[in-house]
This record gives C-alpha cells, sequence and structure tokens, in this order.
C-alpha cells in the first residue's frame, strides 16, 4: 500500500507540474512573443537548476519572496483594470450580475460546471488532497521546529488564502467587465486561449515597466511550485523506493546527496517533456483540478481509511483504491459530471469498497493500530510507534 500510494503521487505531482510549468509559458508567449517551447525550456531548466543546488532551503525561501511578487502583481493588475472602466468599482459589479458571474447555483445536478455545492463540498476535498496527503504539502510541516510551530503555519495560511482567493478569482470578473467595455480579445482573434487573456491585458493596457512586473509575478508562482514538486518527488523516490526496494548498505549520505541531484534533474526533464502535452487537456483551471481529483481522490480514501476506520485492512483499502480509480475513469472521459466532483467522488468510492472488503477478512490487531487512527491518541503525546507504512 505504501508503494502503490507514493507510486500515485509521484504520477500526479509530475502531471500537476507540466500544467505548473505550461502555464507561464503560455502567458510568456502572449506578453513577449516568444515560442511556447522557449519559453517552456527556461522555466524547467532554471527552477531544476536552484532546486538541485538548493535542496528544500532555496524551496521555502523563494516560495515567500515569490508570493509577495505575486500578490503584489495581482492586486496592481486588479486596481488598474477596475480604474479603466467607466464607473469603477460600482459597473463592474453591474456588468458582471448582467453577465451572470457573479450567479451562485444552487442545483444539485452534478453536470452543472459550478454550483455551490460543488464549490463547498468538492473543492474542500481537493484541498484536502493537497493539504493533508501531498509529500509538497507534508514537507513544509517537517520544517518547523514543532508540531504547534507548524499549527500556527496552517493557521496563518487560513487567514491569508481568503484574501490571496478573493484578489485572483476577482481579477477575473474585473476583466469581465473590462472586455465588455473594451471588446472581447478572444472573439476578436487578438488571442488563442482564454488562458492568456491577463497576459494581453497587461501587455496592451498596463504603462511600461508593468509587463516586467506581470512576468515576474506569473513566474513566480509557477517556480515556486514546480521547486517544491521536484524536491518532493526526489525525497519520496529515495525514501520509499530507494531506500526500501534497493538499498545500498555501503551508500555514504554524500553518495545519497549525489543520487538525490540526479533524480531532480531526471524529473526536472519528464516534467518539461510533459509540458508540451499539457496544452491539450482543456483550459489550465479545468485540467489542473482533473489531475487533483482523478489520482488524488483515491489517495484521500486511503488516507480516511487508514485515520478513520480501525477495521480497514491492507487488501481491503488495495481494493478500495482500485475501485476509486476505475469509478473515476469513467466519470472523468465519458460524462459531463463537474470536475469540482471528482476527488469527492473518488474519495468515497475508495472508502466503502475499502471498508466492505475489509469486513471479509480479520480485523488488525488493536496494538498496531495505536496512536494512528482517530480517537486513538497523537503519536505526538506518547513514545514513538513505527508505523507498518
Amino acid at each position: 500500500m505504501r508503494t502503490l500510494a507514493s507510486a500515485s503521487f509521484i504520477a500526479r505531482i509530475v502531471l500537476w507540474l507540466a500544467l505548473a510549468t505550461y502555464a507561464p509559458a503560455l502567458a510568456l508567449e502572449q506578453a513577449t512573443g516568444l515560442p511556447l517551447w522557449f519559453t517552456i525550456l527556461c522555466t524547467g531548466v532554471l527552477t531544476t537548476f536552484y532546486t538541485t543546488l538548493g535542496g528544500m532551503k532555496a524551496v521555502i525561501w523563494t516560495d515567500v519572496m515569490q508570493l509577495v511578487v505575486l500578490f503584489a502583481g495581482q492586486l496592481i493588475i486588479a486596481l488598474s483594470a477596475v480604474a479603466r472602466v467607466p464607473g469603477g468599482l460600482g459597473h463592474v459589479v453591474e456588468l458582471a450580475r448582467e453577465g451572470g458571474k457573479l450567479d451562485v447555483s444552487l442545483s444539485l445536478d452534478p453536470t452543472v460546471r459550478v454550483t455551490l455545492w460543488a464549490a463547498l463540498f468538492g473543492s474542500a476535498f481537493m484541498h484536502l488532497v493537497q493539504m493533508a496527503t501531498d509529500q509538497v504539502s507534508v514537507q513544509r510541516y517537517l520544517t518547523a521546529k514543532s508540531l504547534k510551530e507548524a499549527q500556527r503555519g496552517l493557521w496563518l495560511k487560513l487567514g491569508l488564502v481568503l484574501p490571496v482567493t478573493a484578489v485572483f478569482y476577482g481579477t477575473g470578473v474585473i476583466l469581465y467587465a473590462f472586455y465588455r467595455v473594451h471588446g472581447d480579445p478572444l472573439a476578436a482573434g487578438k488571442i488563442r486561449r482564454p488562458d492568456q487573456i491577463l497576459p494581453y491585458f497587461v501587455v496592451t493596457e498596463l504603462p511600461a515597466g508593468f509587463p516586467g512586473l506581470f512576468i515576474a509575478a506569473i513566474y513566480a508562482a509557477s517556480m515556486s511550485t514546480i521547486s517544491a514538486g521536484i524536491n518532493s518527488l526526489t525525497s519520496a523516490s529515495l525514501v520509499d523506493f530507494y531506500q526500501r526496494l534497493w538499498r545500498n548498505p555501503d551508500l555514504s549520505e554524500t553518495s545519497q546527496l549525489r543520487l538525490a541531484r540526479r533524480l531532480t534533474l531526471a524529473y526536472g526533464a519528464i516534467v518539461i517533456g510533459l509540458a508540451f502535452l499539457v496544452q491539450r487537456m482543456g483550459t489550465l483551471l479545468e485540467a489542473s483540478n482533473s489531475v487533483i481529483g482523478l489520482v488524488g481522490g483515491p489517495m484521500l480514501g486511503l488516507f480516511f481509511l487508514g485515520i478513520l476506520v480501525r477495521r480497514a485492512t491492507a487488501r481491503g483499502a488495495l481494493a478500495g483504491w482500485v475501485a476509486g480509480l476505475a469509478v473515476l475513469l469513467p466519470v472523468c472521459f465519458a460524462t459531463r459530471i463537474s470536475f469540482l466532483w471528482y476527488t469527492l467522488i473518488g474519495c468515497a468510492s475508495t472508502m466503502a469498497v475499502g471498508f466492505l472488503v475489509s469486513l471479509a477478512e480479520p480485523a488488525p490487531p488493536p496494538e498496531k493500530l495505536d496512536g494512528l487512527t482517530w480517537g486513538g491518541g497523537s503519536p505526538a503525546e506518547r513514545e514513538p510507534v513505527e508505523s507498518p507504512a
């Protein structure tokens, strides 16, 4: 189960990082006219290089600096667009309401692209995949000096994510209103994809110098994601595969560091290669969330089984994971169900089948569950318990 879960994580992050590499390249193509292949190579090679040299410390400190640049750039873009709409923010809201951009669907139909229930419940499960089962996030928690410090970091993230998300999604509404007034560049053939609307605005509407700030902001988000992702892929490969399956007891720490750097370079090359293929996956928002749901849904189901169901067994969990993936594949590719529901569907299918199959086997010995399940006490509050995982 550990090998399967780690392999699933690696597959999801590789696809996710390919999207993160493609996104800024698409923006830079619109902003500068540089060919897409060149900007993909620049993003991937530069980020892989500094991640190889700096490791986790480089990831964290570049994340901090890049967040500041990213948020400031997005805020400037939003304020500039509002200032160019006659009537200001009030007219923006009016135009958005007329276009249905502020409507919240209460439909229970899962094929409706975005509803209140999908945004609340479906998105909650998608965030759980990233914040609770993802080594990209967990590796940050583990750098904290104590459990309380890690918890404070998560509470701080919760306080910051609300205004940051409001600015990012609000910018989309503002740009919609702006181009209702000044003409739609997509309909006019001035851009090829909806994902290029933001860089088009920066290049054509902002004063000289701001396109550079915009490019820095976009690259900040991308490089932060790629560096953290590649670092976590290397860690998972070393700990869950090399050290468990092919470990050489005579290999020194220096040799393991060299191996880690080679793995970092290898994953960087794979991500760059896949970035050339992701343009076939639809818009960036739908593609990224589809990847999270398809692979992350069954993964979240495995974590919930292990934490919440004391009766769950390894074979039951394995059967649940297979069932969750088997259910999601036709849901993703043969139905019109919204991408926001993928993670919840995969998680629920995995848990249901995993629990039923586990009932056909003997229950796990209680001593093996000590400190590992909900209500069983925290391992941080007792003597360390070595997990069979």
